[in-house]
């Protein structure tokens, strides 16, 4: 029954106009950043010198500029924390759940086929930028750089770079989903999910690291700067091919044991949401 689930749910997800609706944003936040940069470059506004504006919105780079909008570090924390808030909490209010649960579908079923979907909205809202970045990062790089030169993206780095970018949501979209089922509250899961990213990962976080020693050291378990790390590791690949070195402010973990990190988080969070949902009181 997993598979039917899963086609189900994928057609109420598509339905829905804030999937789009979020894909649009992030589209044209990119559109307008891109184009605002370009704008004052061409006016010669800008004080930074060709390179260091190719650096963030001309090909290939653009591309990995693009893909941080959509990272955990980024809008897209944001973006899915509300998305999976109205996907599974605003479903308690409608009835869906019971209605599934009457016709003999399992609890653990229901909820998996959910964050299925979900995973694959974070691929969505990663690819949204992406592309429409990558559309117009190629269409202003000749006017910065003389020429464009297709060949200078490595496409399965990017393809890797994506499904990084992308697992950098998984936390965010477990957390979420956590207190979705604990509440069965549309706003209180978003606002839960939305204060933390903007007051843990935000500025807690932030005063951690000036204040350095032991409570930085914390501050890079938190899933937000773990997302961080993936992020540094989509720019210091395009660094390399390109041949370039850039010193970073923020020390992240390592790539590696940040993703196990991930992974921990996204297990904990996950499994505590189906082990609620197996007790409760749908009817209630």
């Amino acid at each position: 029954m997993f598979a039917p689930m899963v086609k189900t749910e994928f057609k109420k997800l598509a339905r829905r106009k804030l999937l789009w609706i979020e894909m649009i944003v992030l589209g044209g936040l990119i559109v307008m950043f891109f184009g605002s940069l370009f704008a004052l470059h061409e006016s010669g506004l800008l004080t930074e010198d060709t390179s260091e504006v190719s650096d963030v919105i001309a090909w290939p780079d653009g591309l990995i500029t693009a893909l941080g909008f959509a990272s955990g570090q980024g809008l897209g924390g944001l973006l899915v924390v509300i998305l999976v808030s109205v996907v599974v909490a605003q479903e308690y209010d409608w009835g869906t759940i019971g209605l599934w649960l009457h016709q003999g579908i399992s609890r653990r079923t229901v909820l998996a086929a959910k964050f299925a979907v979900l995973l694959v909205a974070a691929v969505l809202l990663t690819l949204a930028p992406l592309v429409i970045g990558g559309l117009f990062s190629a269409a202003i790089t000749p006017s910065i750089v003389g020429e464009l030169d297709l060949s200078q993206a490595n496409f399965g780095e990017l393809v890797l770079s994506v499904l990084r970018t992308a697992y950098s949501l998984v936390p965010y979209i477990a957390l979420t989903f956590l207190f979705a089922v604990l509440t069965r509250s549309m706003a209180f899961s978003i606002g839960v999910g939305v204060g933390y990213a903007l007051v843990i990962e935000g500025v807690v976080s932030q005063l951690m690291i000036l204040v350095g020693g032991l409570p930085e050291k914390i501050a890079m378990w938190l899933p937000g700067l773990m997302a961080g790390s993936l992020s540094e590791l989509n720019q210091q690949i395009v660094l390399s091919a390109n041949g370039e070195e850039r010193e970073f402010i923020v020390e992240y973990l390592d790539p590696n044991l940040a993703a196990v990190g991930i992974a921990v988080y996204t297990v904990i969070f996950l499994g505590l949401a189906f082990w609620r949902f197996q007790k409760q009181d749908i009817s209630g």
